[in-house]
């Protein structure tokens, strides 16, 4: 009763409920068995295994993989992997589903612990909130069994979450080329991970147009009572011109982070070149 008091007030660091999230996710990675989807073996492991080892032969593979409906990005990684094992003479499929399983794990952790630290950050949790967040995301069965499946939905889910979590938590004045890298990256691998996750960054997009902005032309305080409202209205357009070259100003500080979108941009397009090719990455 005493922990579970300090749970609720907040008291309990985030670091000892990321240390038992983190035993309770490797225990569903071992002992999870088969797969949650069936496109988890016949669009990722299947393709792996044919890179691997030239079987099955391509047109017995299904038929999403001759008009390169799927991307190969997921396929690479276990084939990765799996190379890997091939060279250090411990392969196995069941240990390439562990090592992938691992995996996704890992880097659920990450987008859920990542996500925490950027809301306490901004002031959308506090410190029971927090608790709350981390207790549910590792505590609840169905969410940590989710966590450690080696499926599209989960990889991009966790790339947007770090996408947007390292945005919430990253200075926009320092680092700009190394920022815009690391967010492209990680909203170029979402989008290739699960195409639909495309609505999902413009959403993101919209609101750091909407109520993410750096600056804001001044505006003029309501008029006062009795007041004269030509005079304000003379005074508001002075204020509006003065304040103009400030703005200017202002904006070219802002080329930095212009560069930042073109990288974002440049990497997501790259990325979604290799999305388009997939069956020629593949083969």
């Amino acid at each position: 009763m005493r922990r579970l008091g300090r749970f609720f007030s907040g008291e309990l660091t985030a670091g000892r409920l990321v240390f038992w999230g983190g035993l309770v996710t490797l225990l569903y990675a071992v002992l999870s068995t088969g797969v949650y989807h069936p496109d988890e073996h016949f669009q990722i492991l299947e393709y792996a295994h044919m890179k691997l080892f030239g079987k099955p032969a391509p047109e017995q593979l299904p038929w999403e993989y001759g008009l390169k409906m799927r991307p190969g990005f997921q396929p690479m990684i276990a084939y990765a992997v799996g190379k890997l094992l091939l060279f250090a003479g411990v392969y196995s499929p069941h240990l390439l589903a562990l090592l992938l399983r691992l995996f996704s794990g890992a880097l659920s952790m990450w987008a859920v612990w990542s996500f925490g630290r950027a809301a306490v950050r901004r002031g959308w949790l506090g410190p029971s909130g927090r608790n709350w967040f981390l207790g549910l995301s590792f505590g609840l069965w169905m969410l940590v069994y989710l966590h450690v499946r080696f499926s599209s939905e989960i990889l991009a889910g966790n790339l947007l979450m770090l996408f947007v979590s390292f945005y919430l938590l990253s200075d926009r004045d320092r680092g700009v080329f190394r920022r815009g890298l690391a967010l492209g990256l990680l909203a170029g691998g979402a989008f290739v991970a699960r195409y639909q996750i495309g609505f999902a960054l413009l959403g993101f997009g919209l609101w750091m147009l909407a109520f993410d902005r750096r600056w804001r032309m001044p505006r003029h305080d309501a008029v006062r009572p009795g007041g004269d409202h030509a005079a304000v209205a003379d005074n508001h357009g002075a204020e509006r011109a003065a304040a103009l070259p400030d703005v200017l100003d202002r904006q070219i500080d802002r080329l930095s982070h212009v560069s930042l979108a073109a990288v974002v941009c440049g990497t997501l397009g790259f990325l979604f070149f290799i999305h388009g090719r997939s069956g020629w990455i593949m083969r």
